[in-house]
């Protein structure tokens, strides 16, 4: 009787507290970031006072609201950066519950909410064995209340019925699986941060496969992590179920399309999402042609495994997670985004080329909203995305010539893209870029050099055109190099620590390219010989200087060692060809 008294005031001053906080707190001035959640906190503290405490050990109505005062009061003080002080209010709320009675139907949906803000207190303190094991206790409450029959579990606003009174809440359904999907969502990124990289892959599968089943989800975000899961699948060799959440993340992302067509919107809304639909369809598409990428790099290390006699040719056996697929969408609707490209390892040209030209019109989809003027660095990556594909391609090419004229189609986007940026404002960008190009001159030089004949004069056009293309390779390998320079125009004496393998590879095949020019005179090859010498000198002392950036050229090493003992020899051969 005492709590139906108080029930009207009660109820009103909470909902008056509910509306500064979801309806006013949005609008408040950036000067005043809370002040709506402040008004509120107050409001909240006031109701404490007035609904007193129930010494019974019954989940009365007035029990059950001040827990979710507790749960309340919590939320604003995370929510305020008052880390400590929301910790102690969930825990307050949790204990009114009593551990025993998380799984009474009255508090069960608050358990799970208390147990998930303590859980996202816990991952931001760093603690996160701490955050998942009052997760997974939030995940197990839930599952053992679904696995009971007719259960009437109340919402929050039934905790305002007078007592006795049975739960009549319309949205307790949906509101009790969206705080389930919370759990999961959670979940994926504790385990993220534990570096479990499959948990956290189930979890973030489980969050989206719950979202779809409520319909509670934003379609364009659905798609981007439905997107961006695919890539745990892909990097893994798993083709299918990578393919499987790229074509349901493209499915969603049409029906979101096709409905904001049809919505009544100012300009200026739809200009916004439209605007939103446009960037996150880049992303989609980028996320396919990285599919397509890895799909032709995994056959191509398959391809090269049984050229060297590895493998048996042919598709290995399928993964478990082949044979069970992670499947979110089962509709004939999905069929057509994934017969758009296969999900099988291929072996040869012909099969690798529908691969390459699908993830060339995805990344010429991504290049429609990452133009050069306005991401310039996105635009760049998409640049150096198509250059690996093609390299992907060469491996199924058997031509030389073709293979030629697809390195050259990669030196012309990248030399295109270098001429674009600046190096002041896109350094690392530039130094991808001229290391790659540096690179792809040095394999059109292998290409052609390996087509030369037994006997070939060094004035003969075929060489001529090898030289040229390792003075290019050198060029863009030493204009990496000087990218690095100090002030004074000379390599630091300890190279920085993301650049010491790059830097040193670069002198390691400058030094091999030298000795790969073909010279007319003999003097000219003894220089080159001493310009290797030089290169593959300074890999040596600078390892011997730093000995703990030696294993990062381990193989290189002792390469060059094994050259440098060489080299003496190889100068006094073209010596003696002088004397006579």
């Amino acid at each position: 009787a005492a709590w139906d008294a108080k029930l009207p005031k009660v109820r009103e001053d909470y909902d008056r507290a509910r509306k500064l906080i979801d309806n006013d707190s949005p609008l408040d001035p950036p000067t005043e970031p809370y002040r709506s959640k402040y008004k509120a906190r107050e409001i909240l503290k006031e109701l404490l006072e007035v609904i007193g405490s129930d010494e019974s050990t019954e989940l009365s109505r007035l029990v059950l609201v001040r827990a979710l005062l507790k749960y309340d009061l919590g939320t604003i003080a995370a929510d305020t950066d008052e880390l400590s002080l929301g910790q102690e209010y969930f825990e307050d709320g949790l204990k009114i519950i009593g551990e025993d009675r998380y799984e009474d139907p009255k508090c069960c949906m608050l358990a799970i909410h208390l147990l998930n803000q303590l859980g996202i207190l816990y991952s931001g303190r760093e603690d996160k064995s701490k955050a998942r094991d009052l997760l997974k206790r939030a995940e197990k409450l839930y599952s053992n209340i679904k696995a009971q029959q007719d259960v009437v579990v109340y919402d929050f606003t039934d905790y305002f019925l007078p007592e006795g009174e049975q739960p009549c809440s319309k949205t307790t359904h949906k509101n009790f699986e969206r705080a389930f999907i919370h759990t999961l969502y959670y979940l994926a990124q504790v385990y993220g941060a534990l570096e479990e990289a499959e948990m956290s892959a189930i979890y973030c599968h489980s969050t989206l496969k719950k979202q779809l089943a409520t319909d509670e989800l934003d379609n364009v975000d659905w798609a981007l992590n439905a997107a961006t899961l695919s890539q745990f699948f892909i990097v893994r060799g798993d083709f299918n179920a990578g393919r499987h959440h790229l074509a349901c993340a493209s499915l969603v992302m049409k029906q979101y399309k096709d409905k904001l067509d049809k919505e009544q919107l100012t300009p200026e809304e739809r200009e916004g999402k439209e605007e939103t639909v446009n960037h996150r369809s880049a992303d989609i598409a980028r996320c396919w042609a990285k599919y397509g990428l890895l799909l032709l790099c995994a056959s191509k290390e398959a391809l090269l495994k049984v050229k060297a006699g590895e493998e048996k040719e042919g598709r290995p056996d399928q993964t478990e997670a082949e044979k069970k697929p992670h499947v979110l969408i089962n509709s004939e609707e999905i069929l057509p985004y994934e017969k758009s490209v296969t999900d099988k390892l291929v072996t040869d040209f012909q099969s690798a080329r529908p691969i390459f030209l699908s993830a060339q019109r995805w990344l010429n989809e991504a290049k429609e909203y990452y133009t050069l003027k306005d991401h310039a660095s996105d635009y760049i990556a998409i640049i150096q995305e198509t250059s690996k594909l093609y390299n992907a391609l060469i491996a199924f090419e058997d031509a030389p010539d073709r293979q030629c004229k697809m390195h050259k189609r990669r030196i012309d986007i990248l030399e295109e893209v270098l001429k674009e940026v600046s190096p002041k404002y896109y350094i690392n960008e530039c130094r991808q870029i001229l290391f790659e190009l540096g690179e792809t001159y040095s394999e059109m030089a292998d290409i052609k050099f390996s087509q030369l004949p037994g006997a070939v004069q060094p004035q003969s056009h075929p060489v001529k055109k090898i030289n040229s293309l390792i003075d290019k390779a050198i060029k863009n390998f030493q204009g990496f190099l000087e990218t690095l320079h100090d002030s004074q125009k000379r390599l630091p004496s300890r190279l920085p620590e993301e650049y010491v393998r790059p830097a040193l590879l670069a002198h390691f095949c400058i030094g091999r390219l030298n000795t790969r020019r073909v010279a007319s005179d003999p003097r000219d090859q003894i220089e080159n010989y001493k310009t290797t010498q030089t290169y593959y000198d300074y890999i040596v002392d600078y390892c011997k200087s730093h000995p703990d950036h030696a294993s990062q050229v381990e193989a290189e090493l002792e390469v060059v060692n094994e050259l440098l003992e060489l080299i003496p020899g190889m100068i006094q051969n073209c010596v003696g060809t002088l004397m006579y």
